[in-house]
């Protein structure tokens, strides 16, 4: 029986990629269905263009988190988790706290958010194990981890998590198209090392067509295009971070700490 007072939202950017959504969002918010069989679990998008999109091309409705919010205060909602799928406690981020913050100061009902990925330690320490895991590497070989960086101050928990996984020796580098860890960066580190053979990897929730362009499409500036340029063996692996079980569990824990406290 699903209780008709509590709900949960799931929310992100979001994707006009259907094929990518089903990859790694769906799934994702089947987990946590299966795990609360007694809330109403619902998806939000923040993106007010990509909602037009996936309407105008698939004929589906998505709603932003708070439009979500504001049917179940008419539907009689007590409380509403929201978890967010942001990597990093960025300008997105920062949004849905003041909203949450807005409708507890102005309304009756609880609204929670959940951490982001990259929440503390633990966190960190749990992603950095994930990514050794699935990315297994030979002499010569690395990882780079492409996301989209951000200009907040939170831009620095790339950082840590950068330095995490070099104080375990892997041959992991983070290379964002934003902010001071950029991919430039990554190749001289790269070149450093000793790396000649790269393994490109999405640092994203889901991989919508731009990114998957500005990472791996064939045009100069693409970051494929130039560590070719850079006399590295490159490929790709599109695959999101989402799809991976650990980063799953990691963000159902999130869910669970603001559901039980």
């Amino acid at each position: 029986m699903v209780l008709i007072d509590k709900r949960i939202i799931i929310t992100s950017f979001g994707s006009a990629d259907k094929d990518k959504r089903l990859q790694s969002v769906e799934p994702f918010i089947e987990q946590v269905k299966e795990n609360y069989p007694t809330y109403k679990v619902e998806q939000g998008l923040t993106s007010q263009v990509i909602i037009k999109k996936i309407k105008e091309n698939e004929g589906i409705t998505f709603y932003t988190p708070s439009q979500i919010i504001d049917q179940g205060i008419q539907e009689g909602v007590q409380e509403i988790h929201i978890q967010p799928l942001h990597i990093i406690a960025g300008i997105e981020y920062e949004k849905l706290i003041h909203m949450a913050q807005e409708y507890n100061n102005l309304t009756h009902i609880k609204v929670q958010v959940g951490k982001p990925l990259l929440a503390d330690v633990n966190s960190y320490e749990i992603i950095a194990n994930a990514l050794s895991k699935h990315y297994p590497t030979y002499v010569g070989e690395g990882i780079l981890l492409v996301g989209h960086g951000s200009k907040h101050i939170s831009n620095h928990q790339y950082a840590f998590l950068q330095k995490i996984i070099d104080d375990k020796g892997l041959p992991i580098f983070i290379g964002n198209l934003m902010g001071t860890l950029n991919v430039h960066k990554a190749i001289e580190k790269m070149k450093q090392k000793g790396v000649f053979q790269v393994n490109v990897c999405p640092l994203l929730i889901t991989i919508g067509k731009h990114m998957l362009n500005d990472i791996g499409g064939h045009h100069k500036d693409s970051v494929m295009s130039q560590l070719i340029k850079e006399g590295f063996i490159v490929d790709f692996v599109d695959k999101s971070i989402l799809e991976y079980e650990e980063i799953q569990k990691l963000f159902l824990e999130h869910l669970k700490n603001i559901i039980e406290n």
